[in-house]
């Protein structure tokens, strides 16, 4: 499928579940998942505007196909201005392009660019997130421990067990209406299921996958110390304490849940996303 024309979809949160505009995302890019082919073409120019979640998304894709030799390009909107402005500022145009990748500093203060992690740091690794926040609300300091604690438990988790060619990509943008903040944690690893199945073989699929760990306590044990509570914890704290919504992609399944509904998983994808998305959101005052 050598340069193909990929029609991408509005790859935004239009809502605070945002599994709908994941999964239409994730499904446009099946030819590339599908047959990994040695070029491919990526067209955004119909998109009116593109959240995080999709930017950070798109970026761990361009990124993972590179590490593999390929060639892959993309097309970024050129209309309207405010489109062109988002994917600078969140970093997209950077991986998409190699111009110069900004950052926190030099960008609105609604974004932190999207930026690779290569190993985990609790200190630093939130550090932009609580800046980003601390612009437009007042926290303290039990509110950025937890923040900082899900940052780091996640990208703990694709260091640990992913074997992600990229490390992790993660993003975040503050949706100044909604009074929400989105975050996308994303790595181009082997995936939930065929981590878990090395220790757990009966497991049935990667929707189920994705349930065990949710629940805790299941774990692919590559440290002496790890319990298997680092994805469950995530959860706990965004749905119970930040009152936010979690979206987990990961081969053929999609994960939902926030304060209000339980758990929705589905193993009904189109394609097998060859990695894992962790994807929260959470309102701020």
């Amino acid at each position: 499928m050598p340069d193909d024309e990929l029609q991408c979809v509005h790859a935004e949160e239009s809502n605070q579940n945002g599994t709908s505009s994941l999964r239409k995302l994730i499904e446009t890019l099946k030819p590339v998942f599908r047959d990994d082919p040695a070029s491919w073409h990526l067209d955004l120019t119909h998109c009116k505007t593109i959240g995080i979640w999709g930017a950070t998304l798109i970026s761990s894709v361009l990124l993972g196909a590179r590490t593999r030799g390929r060639r892959p390009r993309v097309t970024l909107p050129t209309t309207p201005a405010e489109t062109v402005e988002l994917c600078a500022s969140c970093g997209l145009t950077h991986y998409a392009t190699g111009s110069e990748r900004l950052t926190i500093e030099n960008v609105d203060r609604f974004d932190v660019p999207i930026a690779q992690f290569l190993a985990p740091n609790y200190v630093s690794d939130a550090t932009d997130i609580i800046v980003l926040l601390r612009s437009c609300t007042e926290i303290d300091e039990e509110l950025e421990d937890r923040i900082r604690s899900c940052i780091s438990e996640a990208i703990q988790n694709v260091c640990d067990h992913a074997n992600s060619t990229i490390g992790a990509m993660m993003g975040a943008r503050i949706d100044s209406q909604q009074k929400r903040i989105f975050i996308a944690i994303v790595d181009c690893g082997v995936g939930i299921s065929q981590t878990l199945k090395k220790r757990y073989p009966k497991i049935l699929n990667a929707g189920d996958a994705i349930g065990k760990i949710i629940n805790g306590g299941y774990s692919a044990r590559t440290r002496s110390n790890n319990q298997g509570l680092g994805v469950s914890n995530i959860c706990s704290i965004v749905r119970n304490v930040l009152h936010g919504t979690v979206c987990i992609v990961s081969d053929n399944a999609i994960a939902a849940g926030n304060a209000t509904e339980d758990w929705s998983i589905s193993d009904d994808l189109a394609v097998r996303f060859p990695g894992t998305g962790v994807f929260l959101s959470f309102p701020y005052r």
